[in-house]
């Protein structure tokens, strides 16, 4: 049955983690749930044990305390991470991960891809890893085969993607950001709209946007095939390939980029050592105390035309730190009414904020 193969031989990683979670479910009962259900000798203690082994195993910090958490108390790359966990638990034959790394910001992507490259040679498995970014492509995987409307238009090796075949594969180079800063030219866009499969389209489905395409193109299905020069394991379905002297061009040189312009204008947001604290919540008969700290002493200014880039690590407090800016942070009446700017001592419902914002 389907059912015994979903999340045991075959395990799948989703675009957006909330989408794969139950917001009313905890983080350990989900990743354990596989376990007892394709694992009939796994009792449930035995299946928390191993889930939070898993957890610990992606990278989850302080994993006893997340199998007690719910998704919403959860940054998006703790998130991810509970989501591979799930899906690696019962240590399937085939991972398809499907965008992974969308809904993250840059720092945790980079993470995640090295997790999930690692867990694949760690226990032996088989990937499908559906992506858009070409950088993904060219440094995490085998074999690669390029889709257009529902058709694999090339298929190679990955070293041999670039030597293009298809006019697909080559729009889609030379749309990449580095060709156009190598050439000083603007980005490249390929014209047009992908064609509307509600009707099933003749010939290539690529001719209305293909400069080369002729009228066999328009009238003709071009079959998937290889030819001599490119050798038998890459494959493309076009009448008008890339010629061979055309693909095999030279590499990009990516220029450096140009030192950053020193902001001069007028400060419009000034933090002077901002603080959040969390308080740790139990039940009604819980001894658990304390606090977790979400922001902790930051100090940044933001001039007028200034573009200010905050970088940090998947639960660091930037999203904490942005909707206190913001104001989004409420606070109960009475006990602080004014928004800004923060006084010293401060408190908000959620917990202990000091420091001072002026803007």
């Amino acid at each position: 049955m389907l059912q015994d193969v979903r999340g045991n031989t075959i395990g799948m990683v989703f675009q957006d983690p909330l989408t794969s979670l139950n917001p009313t479910m905890t983080i350990g009962t989900q990743v354990a749930e596989p376990l007892l259900l394709h694992r009939p000798g796994v009792g449930r203690k035995e299946a928390r044990t191993r889930a939070e082994e898993m957890l610990r195993l992606v990278g989850m910090p302080q994993p006893a305390e997340r199998m007690k958490a719910y998704p919403h108390q959860l940054s998006g790359g703790m998130r991810q991470r509970v989501a591979i966990a799930m899906a690696l638990v019962c240590e399937p034959k085939l991972l398809i991960a499907d965008e992974p790394t969308t809904a993250l910001d840059v720092t945790t992507q980079h993470q995640i891809l090295e997790l999930v490259d690692d867990l694949r040679a760690r226990l032996g498995m088989a990937m499908i890893l559906v992506t858009h970014d070409l950088s993904v492509i060219a440094h995490r995987v085998d074999r690669v085969a390029v889709m257009y409307a529902g058709k694999v238009v090339e298929q190679s090796g990955v070293r041999d993607l670039f030597a293009l075949g298809h006019g697909y594969t080559e729009a889609l180079f030379a749309a990449l950001p580095e060709r156009a800063a190598a050439a000083g030219t603007e980005l490249h866009t390929i014209p047009g709209l992908p064609p509307n499969l509600t009707t099933r389209p003749t010939g290539c489905r690529f001719a209305p946007r293909c400069a080369f395409a002729t009228d066999q193109c328009r009238g003709e299905e071009p079959p998937l095939a290889h030819d001599e020069k490119r050798g038998a394991e890459h494959r493309f379905a076009c009448f008008h390939p890339v010629p061979v002297e055309a693909a095999a061009e030279d590499e990009v040189v990516i220029p450096p980029p140009a030192p950053p312009a020193v902001a001069t204008g007028d400060v419009l947001l000034e933090l002077d050592a901002l603080t959040e604290e969390f308080p740790l919540k139990g039940g009604p008969f819980s001894r658990r105390r304390g606090t977790v700290s979400a922001v902790g002493g930051v100090s940044l200014t933001v001039r007028r035309g200034e573009t200010f880039g905050l970088v940090g690590e998947s639960g660091c407090g930037k999203t904490t730190l942005g909707r206190i800016v913001a104001g989004l942070e409420e606070r109960p009446p009475g006990r602080c009414a004014s928004r800004a700017p923060i006084r010293p001592g401060c408190h908000g419902p959620s917990g202990a904020r000091t420091g001072a914002v002026s803007s």
